[in-house]
């Protein structure tokens, strides 16, 4: 399988060439495209002479997509742009819509455009000719800036756009309608202030500091404490820069108490060195995984609050445990090193086992080096053994990790461990010599689907969807793709009977589990009466009874997530089970069966064919170790 983050990314590249770059490939058989492609670009220094084929590259164009063809023909075109831009101003009303867009796509790579073609420009605009946006960027003219930040915050493809490229080229230009559109912009203000931080925090850094001095006048001009927490919202995503305005918000946190939460957000997002002293209040009254993907973005200026993150390294949410171990290294809090070193070991957690490799490597820890000689030959997963050697190179050439998604962080926060493909991939599951339990004893949907009906069960399924989708069909029609969002945003939940997909007999009853995929899953512990316990949510795979222990194996594979557990269940003395999670798999079981030799055999997605035992440890699976 491959990683599903590198799949989800080269989705985002592919779409995004649609708004800003040249596709790769040029695949029709039309006369139109093969004229074209049997064509040789001629660049003799006249520019007449490139003009005249103009027309005829641009009708053997698909509509809405410039190939590599076309952006030779146009490098080559605008070699000569003082003479060439008044024509292609003049082909944005030709009523061919590809030569339009491609005069549209030829203007919006010049280096400028004459103020006294806006009118043409919006023309363009207005009859929707594709490219034109771009066009808008690189024209001199006191109303482009406004008319940018006006189409963008109307556009649904926003905030990733062609008229966010517009915005960011007419660069500090656009900003006083930026600081505008948010002071009056009241009919859909999350939206709109989402947007307008965001491509403030794209612009270059130089802007982002002007703009942070002309936010801070618009601030003290703004009259009411609603536009003032607009004007604040500007700063949350200005990634460092704007630190020359950080007194006068820490003088307005003061004087307005009721400010203060849009104050901490404008302080971390120009990483004031406040910052870790906002995150320490927002841990204090309650901390998540989301709360810790941030103050890791804001790296070293939020180290204040590395005291309190390294204090959720002992949470008994192992994904909270799992986020501060990540967090620690990002944000350079040397005082965690210690049980850092101590997570390498723990057996509990493969993915703590890496991330603490990796975030040692972050922080540079020497005292760190022997432990992770150690894991580097001794882990049982190879990806650890890889991220520790990594780290020891880290740390003593002193080498600072190079970001893996520069424009993502999310991304970067989140990445898990490479893929580990498993070296018998080849193997047949026919080959592996499993155990194969009696139906006394266990129970398969696929295998004794009348058996195991009797032991059915209510499930509830949680989706969300729009509460105005069929006003939003009625008016884009039956395949309309339906938006949601918090304000149309309803949770719908619907029972349904349940049939395990496994059951395992105990003495007094069945534990049974069932796998919906992305709707869910359930184990339940069921008596001999009917009695139903619903001892956890997740997606079980199998159960088994390894030794003296009752294991159950669980976990999802779905987009972006990949995650599986061993839980481990246990009977007191009046026959009442309960489950606590054992075992953090490398990823979500695909199969799993009973190992003649001992051990539950788990084929994870991506990271490998693994054997868990019962004393805990874990093991790669090899052939001929069945």
């Amino acid at each position: 399988m491959k990683n599903q983050t590198i799949n989800c990314l080269v989705g985002i590249v592919i779409f995004a060439m649609m708004f800003v770059g040249c596709r790769q490939s040029d695949i029709s058989t039309s006369p139109e495209i093969a004229e074209v492609n049997s064509m040789t670009i001629v660049d003799n220094g006249d520019a007449n002479q490139l003009l005249d084929q103009f027309e005829t590259i641009a009708r053997g164009n698909m509509l809405g997509s410039i190939g590599q063809y076309e952006c030779k023909y146009v490098e080559a075109l605008l070699k000569h742009e003082d003479m060439v831009r008044p024509k292609l101003v003049d082909l944005l009303a030709n009523p061919d819509e590809n030569v339009a867009e491609l005069a549209a796509y030829a203007l919006g790579e010049c280096k400028k455009i004459d103020g006294k073609y806006y009118p043409q420009i919006i023309a363009a605009l207005d009859r929707g000719v594709g490219w034109t946006p771009r066009a808008l960027g690189k024209i001199n003219h006191p109303k482009a800036a406004q008319e940018a930040v006006k189409r963008y915050l109307l556009a649904e493809s926003s905030p990733h756009n062609q008229e966010a490229y517009a915005i960011k080229c007419q660069g500090i230009k656009a900003v006083p309608y930026i600081i505008e559109a948010a002071r009056t912009d009241k009919r859909n203000n999350d939206r709109a202030c989402y947007l307008l931080e965001h491509i403030l925090g794209e612009m270059d850094e130089s802007i982002r500091n002007e703009a942070a001095v002309l936010i801070q006048k618009a601030i003290k001009e703004a009259v009411s404490t609603d536009e003032k927490e607009r004007m604040l919202c500007l700063l949350t995503s200005f990634k460092g820069a704007g630190s020359i305005i950080e007194s006068d918000l820490m003088e307005l946190r003061v004087n307005k108490p009721d400010l203060e939460q849009s104050v901490n957000q404008a302080l971390i997002g120009i990483r004031s060195k406040q910052a870790g002293v906002v995150y320490n209040e927002m841990l204090e009254d309650g901390a998540n995984v989301l709360i810790l993907r941030d103050i890791a973005e804001v790296g070293p200026a939020a180290r204040e609050a590395g005291k309190a993150v390294s204090e959720l390294l002992n949470s008994q949410n192992w994904d909270l445990r799992l986020a501060a171990a990540r967090t620690l290294g990002f944000i350079g809090y040397e005082q965690s090193v210690p049980k850092l070193i101590e997570l390498l070991s723990d057996p509990t957690d493969v993915r703590l086992n890496w991330v603490a490799a990796q975030s040692l490597g972050r922080l540079y820890a020497k005292s760190a080096i022997k432990p992770l000689q150690k894991i580097s030959t001794e882990h049982w997963h190879p990806a650890v053994r890889q991220e520790a050697e990594r780290a020891i190179r880290h740390i003593r050439q002193s080498i600072p990790y190079t970001p893996g998604y520069p424009n993502n962080f999310a991304f970067e926060y989140f990445e898990t461990f490479p893929d580990q493909e498993s070296e018998d991939d080849h193997l047949d599951l026919d080959d592996i010599e499993f155990i194969q339990e009696p139906e006394e004893i266990k129970l398969y949907e696929k295998k004794s689907p009348d058996k195991i009906n009797k032991l059915s069960y209510k499930a509830e399924i949680i989706g969300i969807e729009a509460e105005d989708a069929e006003e939003q069909k009625a008016e884009k029609g039956e395949d309309a793709i339906i938006v949601v969002h918090k304000d149309n945003m309803v949770e719908r939940r619907t029972v349904i009977d349940q049939i395990p997909d496994v059951a395992l007999r105990v003495n007094n009853g069945w534990l049974v589990g069932s796998d919906r995929g992305e709707w869910g899953g359930e184990l339940v512990f069921i008596d001999e009466n009917g009695q139903k316990d619903y001892l956890v949510h997740d997606n079980v795979k199998d159960i088994f009874k390894l030794g003296s222990k009752y294991i159950a194996i669980a976990g999802l594979a779905h987009l972006m997530a990949n995650n599986g557990y061993a839980y481990i269940l246990k009977s007191d003395k009046e026959g009442n089970w309960s489950c606590e999670c054992w075992r953090r798999l490398p990823g979500a079981p695909q199969y799993t069966g009973m190992l003649k030799a001992g051990g539950i055999y788990i084929k994870t997605y991506g990271y490998g064919d693994i054997v868990l035992h019962e004393d805990g440890t874990f093991r790669m699976f090899q052939e001929g170790q069945s």
